[in-house]
């Protein structure tokens, strides 16, 4: 038969074992002492309360008081630690597995580090009214604590404890539903890990210490009121850790105080609600988590990378750095109600790869600036600015197609753009300023409408691979460089009846040689009078007696196709190889054999005839298939130029089919 109660008075400290005599320890479900403990108290209690022999225990310690000496109640990392007087020393009821709950002694003043740590079983602490400190982890790291000292709450690992309950006369602390507060609750200080269903912070709470809710295994729903702060001073700065059933957690207007605080482990977590200017680094393992919903706007969460992608709301502007220098996120999409998109507000988003703009009528300045992955923009029919360096620097980008509605291209908007080639343009566009285009060095074509009236400084600088311009016939100055080092340009088309002024920098490092003039006959005489435009002009050259049109302009369909594709073998490879590639194709004895055959009976080789060709052994290239597909379109391309030209085998159309034919029977 169990004895459910047992009373021992504690004349003499140090007695505790000898007092118990020939009890039957292991019978003890309720233990209240009252007189004096010492050290060796302690370290006999622990034995009881921590032998897998001994039953649960709960005990009540209210009469007692600690005193000094005695032996040490627990060796710990090469220390004894010993009792002082009205203190719960530290660790000093860790791992004891068997207490269910502790009264503590009326005249405790302090519990120490770790001090009811992992006591696995312990649902219910009593503190009593003279306690007036309770070791913090926050305000030892606060106060100069070494970060390389292991410290923990006192109560970390109590995963079973379900409510704290602080005397009513303590003039520091105090309780509410179970949970440990200051005095005048304004500081949350710790939520009993087996708090169970939904807990509401109090809206009087103004702080949360770092580790007040972390490993609150059963609560379901969380809510963080407004103006409170989340303090950390410690190495992890995990505000929210393995709270393991919490589903739901609405944060309003909260502040984390350190930048990577944030939620870690939290495996049944669906839906984060941020409301006001809360937010957080999100830490992983969150493998439920669907959604983030702010006021503003929506995160989906992609669980393949842990990345997002941002849904706004009816919002009528994005703000200012909203998401400046944010790697998680990598779609965006805006409304139709949205009007304007803030001043860097997705600027170096690492991993951003689309972006869908609505109804937005204005891009602020370096709002995707340097976004490295962005490769599909699509611009809505409202657009009219696009803003200074708005897509300066976004490397993956390839194309850009402007809407009928957009008026104005600001300073450097695209520059930097290495892959950008091609840019379908805006009929009513009126402005394109200074730099718009520098530096896009695989940009080969570009038509400038009527209603341009200057071309700014820079504009095409640097576009390497720039090789036809049309300028459009209300074009009245071209500024500095504004196409200079664009050192394949060979054809110009411009359609104003009166020469441009052009700067004596604009066409700075270009082989005057090499490129021609196109413009209306009844202007010849004007150009061929300009300082700077008579040396486009060929004496050899047809001059259009009618207005361009788009079909006259048109470059061929292979020759694009060939030039992208050699392009993407360069930047992989670099253009070394695909010289070396060229020449031994070139010099191949198949591809002459292929040539001979194709003028004897008139009829164009097809892709399988190319691939045979890249694959001959003394290419040295074998089976590689990047190398394959390059040596085979490099055949297609002497082959057109060598007896193609003469003989006119296939139209431009054909060629470009077999160059598609290659890149599928390739890959």
């Amino acid at each position: 038969m169990l004895m459910e109660q047992l009373s021992i008075n504690i004349q003499n400290a140090g007695t505790l074992k000898e007092l118990l005599g020939n009890t039957t320890i292991k019978e003890i479900q309720y233990l209240q002492l009252s007189g004096y403990l010492n050290g060796d108290d302690i370290r006999y209690l622990r034995k009881i309360l921590s032998s897998p022999q001994h039953n649960r225990v709960h005990l009540d310690l209210l009469n007692t008081s600690i005193l000094n000496g005695g032996g040490s109640y627990i060796y710990h990392y090469e220390i004894d630690l010993e009792t002082c007087e009205n203190e719960i020393g530290d660790y000093m009821f860790s791992g004891c597995c068997n207490l269910l709950s502790i009264i503590l002694p009326r005249n405790i003043t302090h519990i120490g580090d770790a001090a009811f740590c992992y006591c696995t079983y312990l649902k219910s602490i009593v503190i009593s009214e003279y306690v007036t400190d309770i070791f913090n982890v926050d305000d030892f790291y606060c106060d100069g604590g070494s970060w390389n000292d292991q410290c923990y709450s006192p109560f970390n690992g109590c995963r079973q404890l379900e409510e704290f309950i602080v005397s009513e006369n303590n003039r520091h602390f105090s309780s509410k539903d179970g949970v440990l507060f200051n005095k005048s609750q304004t500081r949350l200080i710790s939520v009993p890990f087996a708090k169970k269903g939904v807990y509401i912070i109090p809206s009087g709470v103004t702080r949360i210490d770092s580790d007040a809710l972390s490993e609150c295994l059963y609560i379901t729903s969380l809510y963080i009121p407004v103006n409170a702060v989340f303090n950390s001073y410690t190495p992890s700065n995990v505000y929210l850790y393995k709270l393991e059933q919490l589903e739901y957690l609405d944060i309003y207007d909260t502040v984390f105080t350190n930048e990577f605080g944030g939620i870690y482990s939290c495996p049944k977590l669906k839906e984060i609600r941020l409301h006001g200017k809360a937010s957080f680094a999100f830490y992983s393992e969150c493998p439920n988590l669907n959604r983030i919903n702010y006021d503003d706007y929506f995160l989906y969460f992609n669980k393949e990378n842990e990345r997002f992608s941002v849904i706004f709301k009816d919002v009528e502007s994005v703000p200012d750095y909203i998401f400046y220098q944010n790697n998680k996120i990598e779609s965006v999409m805006i409304p139709s109600v949205t009007k304007t998109i803030g001043k860097s507000a997705f600027a170096e988003c690492e991993y951003l790869e689309t972006v869908d703009i609505g109804g937005v009528v204005e891009i602020g300045a370096s709002a995707f600036e340097c976004c490295q992955n962005l490769s599909h923009i699509k611009l809505g029919k409202n657009l009219r600015r696009i803003g200074i360096s708005s897509f300066s620097g976004c490397i993956k980008l390839e194309k850009i197609s402007l809407p009928s509605s957009v008026i104005e291209i600001d300073r450097y908007s695209f520059a930097l753009c290495n892959n950008l080639y091609e840019v379908e343009m805006s009929n009513s566009l009126e402005f394109i300023h200074e730099g718009a285009f520098c530096s896009c060095e695989r940009l080969f074509r570009f038509e400038l409408t009527n209603q341009i009236k200057e071309i700014e400084k820079n504009v095409f600088k640097d576009c390497s691979s720039l090789k036809y311009i049309k300028i459009g016939e209300n074009v009245k100055v071209i500024g500095e460089k504004a196409f200079a080092n664009c050192c394949n340009l060979v054809e110009i088309y411009c359609l104003a009846l009166k020469p441009p002024y052009v700067h004596v920098t604009t066409f700075d490092g270009i082989n005057l040689q090499d490129c021609e003039l196109h413009t209306k006959s009844c202007c010849l005489k004007a150009y061929k009078e300009n300082e700077q435009w008579k040396h486009f002009i060929k004496e050899e050259i047809q001059f259009l007696q009618q207005p361009i049109t788009n079909k006259q302009l048109s470059v061929s369909m292979f020759d694009t196709f060939f030039d992208k594709c050699k392009n993407e073998f360069v930047y992989q490879r670099g253009e070394m190889q695909y010289d070396n590639l060229y020449d031994k194709i070139k010099k191949t004895s198949n591809l002459k054999i292929l040539c001979e055959l194709s003028k004897l009976r008139g009829v164009a080789p097809n892709a399988a005839d190319f691939k045979i060709v890249a694959m001959t052994p003394n290419t040295l290239f074998g089976f590689k298939q990047l190398l394959t597909k390059m040596g085979a379109l490099i055949a297609l391309k002497i082959w057109h130029e060598t007896v193609n030209y003469e003989y006119s085998i296939a139209t431009d159309i054909a060629l470009y089919k077999t160059a598609q034919n290659i890149i599928k029977l390739i890959s």
